[in-house]
This record gives structure tokens, sequence and C-alpha cells, in this order.
């Protein structure tokens, strides 16, 4: 779509723009070649996956089963476990596989508003299994945005939970129970979290 192709375009030929006049070219030089990677990988899955009509929840499934993982190993780091992901950049606030820890929540933020969307499905299809599945890896996922002390990660969520409200708005009992279900996750996230990490 027109739009995907103008905002990737943008986050790679941004990306590419900063490396200019960054402290570290090279690294930066580095984001933007990931970037672009990126951008590859997604337009080619979109390509390979338009004529499936499961595709959307199956790249779903994928996100949010990476995610877990990604999370998991953000937990893991918090830990003092340093041999698998190595120590966070930033001293005790994880970073999971990524190297900053406003991006890796920043991705738990987005898999967690996809998890959030499809536990909603899930829950008006009658699906009890997925909703529950799904929503055992969103309150870990909101767990894992907490204890990265990433105002960015939270914020994302926010404004990723607000727009999944505002598309649903026509619904009206789709929204009601979206509703109830951000303050179910939230609320158990909350009380999962460290409370050095509430804190």
């Amino acid at each position: 779509p027109a739009w995907l192709l103008v905002g990737t375009g943008a986050l790679v030929l941004g990306s590419f723009a900063a490396s200019v006049g960054a402290q570290e070219p090279s690294s930066a030089l580095w984001g933007g070649v990931r970037w672009l990677a990126g951008a590859i990988v997604l337009f080619a899955a979109i390509d390979v996956l338009r004529s499936r009509p499961d595709a959307s929840r199956r790249m779903i499934d994928i996100f949010t089963g990476a995610a877990v993982v990604v999370v998991a190993l953000a937990f893991v780091q918090k830990a003092g476990i340093q041999f698998i992901v190595g120590a966070s950049y930033t001293g005790n606030r994880p970073s999971s596989v990524f190297n900053y820890y406003t991006n890796y929540a920043g991705y738990a933020a987005m898999a967690a508003t996809l998890a959030t969307g499809e536990a909603l499905i899930a829950l008006d299809q009658r699906r009890m299994t997925r909703m529950v599945v799904y929503g055992g890896a969103l309150a870990f996922m909101i767990a894992g945005i907490v204890i990265s002390d990433s105002r960015g990660g939270l914020l994302a969520l926010a404004v990723g939970w607000l727009l999944l409200l505002l598309l649903n708005l026509r619904r009206g009992s789709i929204v009601a129970q979206a509703i109830v279900i951000l303050v179910v996750f939230a609320g158990a996230a909350y009380i999962a979290t460290p409370r050095s990490a509430v804190t």
C-alpha cells in the first residue's frame, strides 16, 4: 500500500540522513541498513502472505510469539543473567535483543497492542482458549514494558490502546469489552511487575 511505502521510506531515508551529522556515523549508518533490511522483509512478507486469508492471524501469532521471547530475555537480563543477550547498555534498564531500552519497550508496546486486538477478537468469537493465551501473553508483555523504565514504551502502549478503542467506536459492545480487558490486564501486569520496577 502507498501509505506503507511512504512511511517505511521515510524511516529508511530519515535514518540514513541522520547518519550524516551523527556523533558515531558508522553506528548510525548501520541503523539505516537495519531499517532498510526490515523494510525489505516486511514487503516480502506482505507479498507472500497477501493471497492467504488467514495471513493476518498467522502474522500476529508470529509477532506475539517473538515478542514473548524478547520480553523473557529482558527479564533474564534484568535478573543479571548476561550469557544469553549480554549486559544492557544502560545499566539496569533491560534492552533484551535491542540496542537500547526504549527500542525494546517500543517493540513490546506494538506487540502488546496487537495482542490486545487479538484477545478482543477471540473474546468476540467466543474462542476462550485463544483469549486466555493472548491474555497471558499481554500481561507478560505489559510487565516487560514496565521493567524497562521507558516512558516512551508506556506512552506507545497507551496510544496504541487509544487507537484500538477509537477504531472500534462503532461497535459499542466491543468497546465495553475492550475497556474491561484493558483494566484487567493492566491490573494483572501491575501485580506481576516487580516492586522496584513499579516504583
